[in-house]
């Protein structure tokens, strides 16, 4: 494996904390691992020594593998991702590391994405979706949609299948809200997501609801995603968001923990 060095490299910066590029596996191109006989495309990825990184390698085309390696390390993924994609999540150990995504056998062909994350930015990537909005309107906001296979995305580590919503309360307002994800057709995940901090929650609503607290930042805004746990569930759910100190939202929350605090 590590005489692969050798061969000619794509490169991948993260400028942004997120990189992403698009190649060709093909039976007649790039080498073959001689130990699990996987056919490997080199590539190296550049980030800050020391961050720690989440790289993915995906295709609609063949089982997609994938490995890291640095100096006589070597790590190594298959299926670790949704479906037969691969993911790994290091700490660089210098500036650059040699990564080899590729097909589980030899003789496959296709195209397949390489991806590249720190893991506070993952569900950035989402917000390019588009986006409904839900303003804290006296204190309350409820509404309503739907998931379905063909909509929305699907966060790349745990496979869950989210939709954007956007959050809104008065600027520099910091107040406390509380948000809901529940569903009746499936259980029901959430995340609120500003600048680098990214909140999750499964279950901690009521039954398979979820249930998130957080102090709204100055910005007065916040990007919110509720979703189903399983990419391929579909049906409807409610997103309710509300005051701290709002009476319609319920007692599930009497027990968090103190309100995490956006920056």
């Amino acid at each position: 494996m590590l005489n692969a060095a050798g061969n000619s490299a794509d490169t991948l910066d993260m400028p942004d904390g997120i990189a992403s590029d698009s190649s060709r596996i093909d039976p007649d191109s790039d080498f073959v691992d001689p130990r699990r006989e996987h056919r490997l495309h080199r590539w190296v990825v550049r980030a800050d020594s020391g961050s720690r990184v989440v790289v993915r390698a995906e295709s609609n085309d063949f089982d997609a593998v994938l490995y890291a390696v640095h100096g006589d390390s070597v790590l190594y993924s298959d299926d670790e991702g949704p479906g037969s994609d691969s993911f790994l999540d290091f700490e660089m150990p210098s500036t650059q590391v040699d990564v080899f995504p590729g097909s589980y056998q030899p003789d496959v062909q296709g195209w397949y994405w390489l991806h590249v994350d720190r893991p506070d930015s993952l569900l950035l990537n989402a917000a390019g979706n588009s986006a409904d909005t839900l303003d804290l309107l006296d204190g309350v906001g409820s509404d309503s949609s739907r998931i379905d296979p063909d909509s929305g995305f699907v966060e790349p580590i745990r496979g869950h299948r989210l939709r954007r919503w956007v959050v809104r309360a008065d600027p520099g307002s910091r107040v406390v809200v509380r948000v809901r994800a529940e569903s009746n057709d499936f259980d029901a995940v959430l995340y609120a997501v500003h600048g680098d901090s990214v909140l999750y929650s499964d279950d901690e609503g009521p039954g398979s609801n979820s249930f998130l607290e957080f102090e709204m930042p100055d910005s007065g805004r916040v990007d919110v995603f509720p979703g189903s746990f399983g990419p391929d569930a579909h049906g409807w759910y409610w997103l309710h968001v509300g005051r701290a100190d709002s009476l319609l939202l319920n007692a599930a929350a009497d027990s968090a923990d103190p309100s995490p605090v956006f920056r």
